[in-house]
Order: structure tokens, then sequence, then C-alpha cells
């Protein structure tokens, strides 16, 4: 039982770990070391140890995501954002469920599987908008510093002034001297 109990632990802490990755990672490696300190120290007081016992632990400490959502409200920090955790690990943790499907191969009513093709990823709109909204405005930050420098660039003179100011007759340059 002991290589059995061992995976369950670790799938277990990987799962809180996984949880936890957009923590600080001292934070981290804190929370998974006080779990599985907690988790060893039941362990002892199961005196016959068993897979169910086990379990019984690891449902009393609660679910992985839920870990994780709590240390980030400790620290003051956004909640993540809503993530499936893989089938082994579910199963590890003794709540198992069936593997997502391939967008294909939908079972149910058909009217279903078209209205959940349908949808539109949430997330991948919000990013693309604000693409586009911070390559718009580094766009126009370089339309204008190119306008400026060519307005400086065309009133610029040379050692005798300004080749011409707006509104003045355009002034022949003055002749060089001939060389010696």
């Amino acid at each position: 039982m002991t290589d059995n109990a061992q995976r369950i632990v670790s799938d277990y802490l990987a799962a809180v770990d996984n949880a936890a990755r957009d923590l600080p990672p001292g934070r981290r490696v804190e929370l998974v070391t006080d779990l599985a300190e907690h988790i060893a120290t039941a362990r002892v007081e199961l005196t016959p140890e068993t897979e169910a016992g086990l379990r019984d632990i690891l449902d009393r400490l609660g679910d992985p995501h839920a870990i994780a959502a709590e240390a980030r409200i400790q620290l003051g920090l956004p909640p993540a954002a809503p993530a499936r955790a893989p089938v082994t690990v579910l199963a590890a943790a003794g709540r198992a469920t069936a593997p997502p499907r391939p967008p294909g191969r939908q079972t149910g009513p058909p009217g279903r599987a078209a209205a959940v093709a349908a949808q539109p990823p949430a997330q991948a709109s919000k990013v693309s908008a604000w693409m586009i909204a911070v390559i718009a405005v580094v766009f126009t930050a370089m339309l204008a510093v190119c306008c400026i420098g060519a307005g400086v660039f065309a009133l610029r003179g040379d050692r005798n002034g300004p080749v011409h100011a707006p509104g003045d007759p355009v002034r022949p340059r003055p002749a060089l001297p001939a060389p010696r």
C-alpha cells in the first residue's frame, strides 16, 4: 500500500503545485511543503493505512484549486483563470471524470455539439482586442514622432540660418568663395 499511497499523495501535491503556478515561487514551495507535512502527520494517525483513509485526508484538505485560490486571496492576488486539471490528477484525488472529448466526437443531443462549437473563445477575443489596442497606440506614437521629425527637418536651417520660413520668398543661397 505504501507505493500506491505515496503516488496518491504525490499526485495530489503536484495538483496543488500546478494550481498555484501563478503564486510567487517561495510561497508556492511553502504551501506544498506545509501540505506535505500535514498529510504526513495525518497518515501517522491512520492505524491501518488504507487508500480510503488517505483519500479521506485529502478530501478534508480540499480541492487543489481551492487551496491555491485561498493562498492567492491571502497574498492579495487576483483569482486565477479557471483551468482544467488533467484526468490523472482528478483520479488521484478521488474525483475521476471522463476525459474531454475532441470537438468532432461530441456525444449527446445533436444541437449541443453545434452550440458548443459555435461559442467563441472568450479569453482569445479579450487578448486579441488588447493586442490590437496596444498596436494602434504604438503605431500612432510612431507616426507622431515621424511627423514631428519631418517638420523639424524641413524647418531647420544651415549655417546661414533657415533655408526659408513659411510665407517668405525663397532666397538664393550665397555663393561659396572660390578655392585658392
